[in-house]
């Protein structure tokens, strides 16, 4: 069965404008963690879990399922002591204008994830410029495996250790062992830079920030032509972050004087960036967001027949290093601060909604009889409208027992009650005071009843009573975006029904609603009188980036 069928569950998960770079991004590879996914997830004893290691993990970019998203799952783990995730999913763009929402999926057994280098697996999440990622995740003395399809995977030299980083585990470098990883020229593919423009971030931890010299990257040694070296060494009059480019057997350095053992804690980690414009020149350092003025570098990167070495081999590092990612592009300030804030505290970079069914989650509201008022024109005869009222009550007529003038009883018992059992979700309904009323006016011509201009749906976490008005609905949705929203187009009546002919959704929650379980129909957008109320089949929790939908033909309105 392919996805979306058969899945269990999704939740909305929303891209905070806020914590985005300026600009926006495209193919911008997003980390989830644990903070930011539904707990429900990581309950293998609750109703809903996800499969131990995330098989059954999916992501699309709408709520139907029809655009799926690639993944990386490099941990998911349901084990009660150790219940941690740490997934990047690709997301078409992220801006810092507006918010942007895509969806997890879950809850189908017998899944696993697609392969490496399948139009959704790993090898995709990183397909606008990656040239090699390493998450550090794998034990001490083993290979360090990149998540890109050149598949520039590192071998161990010397012991390099496994220890908690910033995002879950990191490599340990030690400087006294000359530790270090390594891929031969052979076997790697795109990490010569040659005359390009690339990025390369990191996140770094120095035991000892104001001694020893210690290569990041490197491709090619300090004395090779065509090379270049990413290093934390003495420049000036201060350790600090330098970057060494050879031109044939020429050497330029800069360094990055605006951050360098001065201001830098042993043992805190902070996030670096080099990146490097060619057809400018310019050569930007960056760390934590923050960034020095472009240096200028006039000579580029060749092509070498070196080694591409982390952790050594010129001088060796000593300290700890964490998601190293090289790129053949130049990353503008604005997506390597998405990049930062994003890893730095995903919780807030990405705000998860509300757990649902698919197909079951949404609110399908029945909107009770507030057309049914609206359907009696003023412009119509008050016969007619007699005679409308008169038809819609015969329905009634075997239920009564009443003798004498049923259809009369039948009009009074409908104009007075107008209650009715939705079908669709169970929700219950009643016309307002102020309905019955205006309607016993107009079809007994003691007074007309206008067509309203507008209709309005009103959402509410607590009970509506007759007499309230829409100027008074008790403890109506306020603030966070909401809005209510206009129905006026309604099909033609059929079999004593009339529902809504378009799709109507509510405002995204921009902030947490709290838990609707009553709405109100109105004939003003925030004040006026209320025509309907009801209490939902279910209450519906609404937090930050639910959006409430009333599909097309799901808001029926019936007089039986």
């Amino acid at each position: 069965m392919a996805f979306p069928d058969g899945w269990g569950r999704r939740c909305i998960l929303v891209v905070q404008s806020s914590q985005v770079g300026s600009g926006t991004h495209p193919n911008f590879p997003v980390l989830l963690t644990k903070d930011t996914l539904p707990s429900e997830m990581f309950d293998h004893d609750g109703s809903y879990p996800a499969l131990e290691g995330g098989g059954d993990i999916r992501f699309s970019s709408d709520e139907d399922g029809l655009n799926r998203l690639a993944c990386e799952i490099v941990k998911f783990s349901l084990d009660d002591a150790d219940n941690e995730a740490e997934i990047y999913v690709n997301v078409p763009s992220v801006s810092s204008v507006g918010d942007t929402t895509i969806y997890i999926w879950y809850d189908k057994d017998g899944e696993s994830q697609p392969a490496q280098d399948a139009a959704y697996g790993q090898h995709a999440t990183w397909n606008s410029g990656y040239q090699g990622v390493w998450h550090f995740q794998e034990a001490a003395d083993g290979t360090r495996y990149d998540s890109t399809e050149n598949e520039n995977d590192l071998s161990d030299n010397n012991g390099v250790g496994m220890v908690a980083g910033k995002v879950g585990n990191c490599a340990e470098f030690i400087h006294t062992n000359s530790e270090y990883l390594s891929i031969s020229n052979a076997n790697q593919e795109g990490l010569d830079l040659n005359a390009s423009d690339y990025t390369v971030t990191f996140w770094m931890a120095l035991d000892v920030p104001a001694s020893n010299n210690g290569v990041i990257c490197q491709k090619g040694y300090q004395d090779a032509p065509d090379a270049y070296n990413i290093g934390w060494g003495w420049y000036a009059s201060a350790y600090t972050l330098a970057v060494r480019h050879i031109d044939d057997w020429s050497i330029e350095t800069e360094d990055a004087s605006g951050f360098n053992s001065g201001n830098t804690t042993a043992g805190t980690f902070y996030f670096y960036s080099v990146a490097y414009d060619d057809s400018e020149d310019d050569l930007i350092f960056g760390r934590n967001g923050s960034y020095d003025a472009a240096d200028t570098m006039t000579k580029d990167v060749g092509t070498n027949t070196e080694p591409f070495n982390v952790g050594g081999t010129d001088n060796y590092l000593d300290g700890k290093l964490d998601e190293l990612r090289v790129c053949n592009v130049f990353r503008a300030a604005g997506y390597i601060t998405s990049e930062y804030n994003n890893m730095n505290n995903p919780s807030t970079f990405v705000i998860e909604g509300t757990p649902e069914t698919p197909g079951g989650g949404e609110v399908k509201a029945i909107a009770g009889t507030a057309e049914a008022s609206s359907s009696i024109d003023s412009g119509l005869s008050s016969s007619q409208a007699f005679d409308g009222l008169v038809e819609a009550s015969s329905s009634l007529s075997s239920d009564l027992s009443k003798s004498g003038v049923q259809g009369l009883d039948g009009i009074i018992s409908a104009s007075s009650d107008l209650s009715g059992q939705a079908t669709l979700l169970g929700i219950e309904y009643k016309a307002s005071d102020y309905l019955e009323t205006q309607l016993l006016k107009h079809v007994f011509k003691v007074a007309p009843f206008s067509q309203p201009g507008n209709i309005y749906i009103a959402l509410c976490k607590s009970t509506i009573e007759d007499d309230d008005t829409g100027s008074s609905l008790p403890s109506e949705i306020s603030g966070n975006n909401y809005a209510r929203k206009r129905c006026n187009t309604w099909s033609t009546p059929s079999a004593n029904t009339i529902s809504n002919s378009i799709s109507l959704e509510f405002n995204e929650a921009s902030g947490a609603w709290g838990t609707v379980s009553n709405f109100a129909i109105c004939d003003h957008s925030s004040t006026g009188n209320m025509l309907v109320y009801g209490k939902l089949g279910f209450a519906k929790t609404v937090k930050i980036g639910d959006i409430l939908r009333i599909d097309a033909n799901d808001l029926d309105v019936a007089l039986y």
